[in-house]
């Protein structure tokens, strides 16, 4: 364990802003045990707009993300110090603008926020009145949150106006429950490949699976039967010639403990006595046997629920869903598809999608429709079809164009009562691209500007952009609608601008289903959900980090 403890800045310390350091800096600092961990960073806050230089620009809160990235260069992060922001998230009572900024430069980072309880970081006496704050702040990177324990706020660490703050971190990590993602089953090296081709030749002679057979297919779905036939005899060839690979993970619990371990051994060596106590002994060894045991599935049990309950406290409105993710992770496996089955028959994988493509958007038909629906399908003067450009037609950069949508303003708000709209401007898809591909590489999530997306905002600015709740809506230009809100990080961010969809690429495919659709006021309300359901879905399925 490594005890950690944040203090004040002192009053020769210099100027506020934001201060960063490396993994070496935070070991010579501390007295305790050698940190383990190779690739923690420390980044410390003290209130005031400018600090020391980094990347050409002063370290505020605005390129904070990016200045502890390119800094410190680690996934591993530990920040705290005081932040002089007021947020909800931390315990403040009211939310201020550097509050907003600074929690999205936190959500940005990926950072888990610690602080909990409802002592203030800031007490002080002046005038005969008390002054207190929620302004000092700690958050660690995800892959650090389970590591930290007893974070609090300590009002005996400091005479200074700002309580001092400590924690544990736990220097070594518990084994995880490594759930083995590799496809390989068959230990090759130790392969008897003389036996496995006998075994092939003789399993394909047995099933009549010949090249003849191969060549006179017909169809796609005796192709894929055929496949799957291969597939399985190859399979029942390599378990008689080809050893398995054994597994030899060692599964690890997070609420196991030493205690817990001296109680397992004792049940074992009770029951070890049954079978060698003397007949007028054996029902008293017995009991104790019975006994030991009870009491150690007890303890497990309420180690379990002391566990499961810190973890819960732990999460946040940040971090709930990592949480929850590293938890399904560890403690399952990845299973295939698996495919739909209808009467005791099953689908093959052309079949199940069949299925659930007419499940979930079933055939249009008027007899099922309500007057309601019929109501909505009747066009009105203000309501009519929008242009979209010509297939392959490109914006030049810096185009100013406009988007609406009804989606939140700030990050975690609600959404809005009203049509907003917002005009940005394009942006260079390869600058856009090397952007998220930094961002990517320090995430680790996959943020792939693709040739059929395109960015806009108001690039090294920020300040205007599409948020939350706006994916699916359109981007114009003059009128003609040249995009649809897809996703980005964060929102209105000076680096990373909002990633749209190109209607373009799609143009000829959307006037081909249009015109298939040509003639009622039905037909075209049908070719229009046509056109749309596709292209929302196209926005969906990108990791959507608004």
């Amino acid at each position: 364990m490594l005890r950690c403890f944040l203090s004040p800045p002192s009053p020769d310390s210099g100027g506020g802003g934001v201060r960063l350091g490396g993994a070496r800096e935070a070991r010579d600092a501390s007295d305790a045990e050698d940190l383990s961990i190779s690739a923690v960073s420390i980044a410390s806050l003290s209130p005031g707009a400018d600090s020391r230089i980094v990347g050409g620009s002063p370290t505020t809160i605005e390129n904070f993300p990016y200045a502890v990235q390119c800094e410190t260069g680690a996934r591993s992060v530990i920040i705290g110090g005081d932040s002089n922001a007021k947020c909800a998230w931390w315990g403040s009572p009211v939310t201020d603008r550097r509050g907003e900024e600074l929690r999205g430069a936190l959500e940005d980072l990926g950072l888990c926020l610690l602080n909990r309880g409802e002592t203030p970081t800031f007490d002080a006496i002046r005038g005969g009145v008390r002054y207190s704050s929620y302004v000092d702040i700690t958050a660690v990177s995800s892959d650090l949150f389970g590591l930290v324990d007893d974070w609090r706020v300590r009002e005996d660490l400091t005479n200074s106006d700002h309580n001092g703050i400590s924690f544990t971190l736990r220097t070594r990590r518990i084994n995880k429950n490594h759930i083995r993602q590799t496809t390989r089953v068959y230990f090759t090296k130790k392969a008897n490949w003389v036996q496995f081709r006998e075994k092939l030749g003789q399993i394909l002679n047995r099933e009549n699976l010949t090249i003849d057979h191969i060549k006179n297919l017909l169809t796609d779905s005796d192709l894929d039967r055929t496949i799957s036939k291969f597939n399985k005899i190859i399979a029942e060839a390599c378990a008689l010639s080809i050893p398995p690979v054994k597994r030899r993970d060692v599964v690890a619990v997070p609420w196991w403990s030493e205690g817990l371990a001296v109680l397992k051994r004792e049940v074992a060596t009770r029951k070890g006595r049954i079978r060698c106590a003397a007949p007028v002994r054996r029902q008293r060894v017995v009991g104790e046997y019975l006994e030991a045991k009870e009491r150690y599935e007890t303890e497990v049990k309420h180690a379990q629920t002391r566990s499961w309950v810190a973890f819960c406290e732990r999460q946040d409105g940040e971090s709930v869903w990592g949480g929850i993710y590293r938890v399904i992770n560890r403690t399952s496996k990845r299973d295939e598809d698996q495919p739909l089955v209808v009467n005791n028959i099953e689908l093959d994988a052309r079949g199940s999608a069949r299925l659930m493509a007419e499940t979930f958007y079933p055939e249009d038909s008027e007899e099922d429709d309500s007057e309601e629906h019929r109501k909505l399908l009747r066009f009105k003067d203000s309501v009519q079809s929008a242009s979209i450009p010509f297939q392959g037609e490109t914006l030049a950069d810096n185009s100013m164009v406009v988007a609406v949508g009804w989606g939140t303003t700030v990050i975690g708000g609600g959404v809005s009562n009203v049509l907003n709209q917002v005009s940005i401007r394009t942006v260079n898809q390869a600058l856009c691209r090397e952007r998220y591909a930094e961002l990517s590489n320090f995430t680790g999530l996959l943020l792939a500007v693709t040739d059929n997306m395109f960015c806009a905002g108001l690039l090294d600015i920020g300040g205007a952009d599409t948020c939350q709740g706006d994916s699916g809506g359109p981007l114009t230009y003059n009128g003609v609608i040249v995009g649809i809100t897809s996703w980005g990080a964060s929102c209105a961010h000076p680096t990373y601008p909002g990633v749209y969809t190109e209607v373009s690429k799609y143009a000829n495919w959307i006037n081909e289903t249009l015109t298939k659709y040509n003639g009622s006021a039905r037909d075209q309300a049908a070719g229009i959900i046509a056109v749309l359901m596709p292209l929302v879905f196209l926005t969906s399925v990108v990791n959507e980090i608004h």
